[in-house]
C-alpha cells in the first residue's frame, strides 16, 4: 500500500498525486532519530572542542608564565652571581695591596707600619735584609749629630 502511497511516512495523508500533496513527515523515525543524535553529537562535539581548546589555551599560558619566571630567575640568580664576583674582586685586590703594602714595608725595614697593616711579625726579615739594616744602624750611630743650640 506504501507504494501507492503520495507520503508514505505521513499516516494522515493517504490518498493523491505525490505533485498535489504536501507532505509534513518526509522521512521515517529511524532517520529522524540518525538525524536529532547527529545533531545532539556535532553540539556536543563543538562544546567538547570549545573546553578542549580552552583547556589548551590555558596549560599554554601556563608554560609561557612558567617560562618567563624561569627566565627571571636566572637573570636575577647570574646579576647576584656577578656582584658577588665583583665584591669578591675587590676585597681581594685590597687585601692584594695591603699584602703588598706589607711586603714593602717589611723589605724596607719599617716594621712599625708593617705591624699597623696587620703584620704579626710571622714572616722572618730575610737574612741579608737583616745585615743591611743593622749596617745601617751601626752606619747611623756612627755619624756624630748636630749640636742643638739650643741645648747649649
Amino acid at each position: 500500500s506504501d507504494t501507492n502511497d503520495p507520503c508514505p511516512y505521513d499516516p494522515s495523508i493517504k490518498t493523491g498525486l505525490v505533485s498535489d500533496v504536501t507532505c509534513l513527515i518526509t522521512k521515517s523515525n529511524a532517520e529522524l532519530r540518525d538525524e536529532a543524535n547527529q545533531q545532539v553529537g556535532n553540539a556536543l562535539d563543538s562544546t567538547t572542542l570549545i573546553i578542549i581548546s580552552g583547556s589548551i589555551l590555558l596549560m599554554l599560558a601556563l608554560i609561557l608564565t612558567a617560562m618567563v619566571s624561569k627566565q627571571m630567575a636566572r637573570k636575577k640568580t647570574k646579576k647576584t652571581m656577578q656582584e658577588e664576583l665583583y665584591i669578591s674582586n675587590q676585597l681581594d685586590d685590597e687585601e692584594q695591596r695591603r699584602l703588598e703594602w706589607i711586603d714593602f714595608y717589611v723589605k724596607e725595614g719599617n716594621l712599625d707600619k708593617a705591624r699597623e697593616l696587620g703584620w704579626t711579625g710571622d714572616e722572618v726579615v730575610p737574612q741579608w735584609k737583616q745585615y743591611e739594616m743593622d749596617q745601617e744602624a751601626v752606619q747611623e750611630a756612627a755619624i756624630p749629630g748636630m749640636l742643638s743650640l739650643d741645648d747649649l
